[in-house]
């Protein structure tokens, strides 16, 4: 309780400035915008050892066939 007394207060004193608009940002590109290639890019990084990373991704989480539909 004492958490969202101190969340509460630190909203009623903090104001937001007016003359920028507030959205997503995508950090891996210049423009901000999110695409695959860019997700792709991001974490693989400068390593070409794609296998490696899909190997966490995929680890039977679900049954094989689901894993080859998706």
């Amino acid at each position: 309780m004492d958490q969202w007394n101190n969340l509460l207060r630190l909203l009623k004193v903090f104001t937001p400035c007016s003359n920028l608009s507030d959205k997503a940002v995508w950090r891996f590109t210049p423009t901000g915008d999110y695409s695959a290639v860019s997700f792709c890019k991001a974490f693989y990084g400068s390593s070409r050892d794609e296998h490696r990373h899909w190997n966490l991704v995929w680890s039977g989480l679900a049954p094989p066939k689901v894993e080859i539909f998706v």
